[in-house]
């Protein structure tokens, strides 16, 4: 997430890197939801009660941003966040749907921003949504081989040329097919760590150490941070995360109380709202107070007034999604105690897998 952040408020060469976050994000979410999943196979009311949770996290903070962003802004106006805002009026019914991701396949990124980082919202919700079946219906001796066909299925998408579709070059980079695999090596990992730990924890530093060196070999090959024309980076550095990950809920101290830190742990609680709100705030700062700052303030160099108008940002996105977790998303999050998993099905059928103690905030805000 803090990637994420800086990658967006501080634009350089220096973040320019810090699209990766979304990466860790995708192979952490498939991580727990898998892990929650697997766990909670067998009980009453499997899917309702894995949804209703998910639902109540994401959908009224998601829902009510749009509400202001696609209704209040274009109803009242004077707010409009630079030229062809129109773009997401026109299309609402992808947001409204989780599919906007689908719509910048199609389209490419917008010259308005304003929404663009959602894409990786409708990711994450459309693999919500079919994911569970998956678990549910296929084998756990089948789930792992499944799991790495389709994860070779994401690559071979990224391969296709972008006439078979009509898609814009950014599919690779947004598409659910094309970013799959992610989420997938995430589930694999959730997979392998209740089968075998220590032989995961034995061959997942080699795999994230090719990984990290077969990315770094595409910096250099590119010498560019764009990696949409070399299919195999993405996977490459999802699976430098993975041993990122494993590392974090093994027993490695020095990460884990990386991990711990309060500001991260801080960050870890609002994640979700920060994700949300801070690139809507930046666009909009950036077309008002950012040329008030170049008229005011224009004997600062533009660098100073980029780190000016990225600090007002940061510290503004945290005031705006603590008080909307505490005034707003508390009050859904509340009800996650009606979904709560009852007993197996039949405990004799199901061998249950006792949940592991992740204490990283940002694994329990899940």
């Amino acid at each position: 997430m803090l990637l994420v952040v800086l990658f967006h408020c501080f634009p350089g060469p220096l973040t320019g890197i810090g699209w990766i976050g979304v990466d860790l994000f995708f192979v952490l979410s498939g991580f727990l939801i898998t892990g929650i999943l697997i766990d909670s196979k067998g009980n009453n009311k499997y899917y309702v009660n894995f949804i209703g949770r998910r639902i109540l996290r994401i959908f009224p903070l998601y829902y009510l941003v749009l509400f202001i962003i696609l209704f209040l802004i274009p109803t009242f106006g004077g707010v409009r966040s630079g030229s062809n805002f129109d773009f997401y009026t026109q299309h609402q019914g992808w947001f409204w749907s989780y599919l906007q991701n689908w719509l910048y396949s199609f389209h490419g990124f917008p010259e308005n921003l304003i929404l663009v980082h959602f894409w990786s919202l409708g990711v994450e919700e459309q693999f919500y949504l079919v994911w569970p079946w998956v678990v549910l219906f296929i084998p756990e001796r089948y789930l792992l081989k499944i799991s790495l066909l389709l994860c070779v299925a994401a690559i071979t998408f990224r391969l296709l040329p972008l006439t078979w579709f009509n898609f814009a070059p950014q599919y690779r980079y947004m598409n659910t097919f094309s970013r799959m695999d992610a989420l997938l090596l995430g589930g694999i990992i959730a997979q392998l760590i209740r089968k075998n730990k220590k032989v995961l924890e034995k061959i997942i530093i080699p795999v994230g150490i090719l990984g990290l060196s077969v990315f770094i070999i595409g910096l250099i090959i590119k010498r560019s941070l764009s990696f949409s024309e070399l299919p195999f980076y993405y996977t490459a550095i999802d699976l430098f995360m993975c041993m990122i990950l494993v590392m974090s809920v093994s027993n490695v101290k020095w990460i884990r109380n990386i991990l711990r830190y309060t500001p991260l742990t801080f960050l870890g609680k609002y994640s979700y709202g920060l994700y949300v709100y801070h690139y809507i705030i930046y666009i909009l700062l950036k077309y008002k107070l950012g040329n008030w700052l170049s008229l005011h303030l224009s004997y600062f160099s533009p660098v100073i007034l980029m780190l000016i108008l990225g600090i007002i940002t940061v510290v503004s996105s945290l005031i705006v999604c603590v008080l909307s977790y505490h005034l707003f998303e508390v009050h859904f999050l509340k009800l996650k105690v009606y979904f709560r998993n009852g007993p197996k099905k039949s405990e004799s059928t199901h061998k249950e897998v006792q949940p592991m103690n992740l204490s990283v905030e940002t694994m329990r805000s899940k």
